[in-house]
């Protein structure tokens, strides 16, 4: 059995590592439910408190991170060439 801080920690950590774990039709979203109801009442009640703040977050999906484009970066400057 999973203590309350636990059973919170892996709530969150799933919500984190997963933003579309809100969306009823994910299926890491369905195992979340699962988890959420076989937790004791009080515990449960929490980590559904949780998902529900997740959910009504509209940033939790970051943006993928892009490398700048060759065309917007700079050339490295080099000291003591063409002075």
């Amino acid at each position: 059995m999973f203590t309350q801080a636990e059973a919170l920690g892996l709530v969150m950590a799933v919500l984190d590592g997963q933003p579309s774990a809100t969306e009823a039709d994910d299926p890491v979203g369905t195992a979340l439910d699962k988890v959420i109801q076989a937790l004791p009442e009080n515990v449960g009640r929490q980590a559904a408190t949780l998902r529900e703040h997740a959910t009504a977050t509209p940033d939790r999906i970051r943006p993928a991170r892009t490398p700048p484009s060759p065309a917007h970066s700079s050339p490295p400057s080099q000291p003591g060439i063409g002075c």
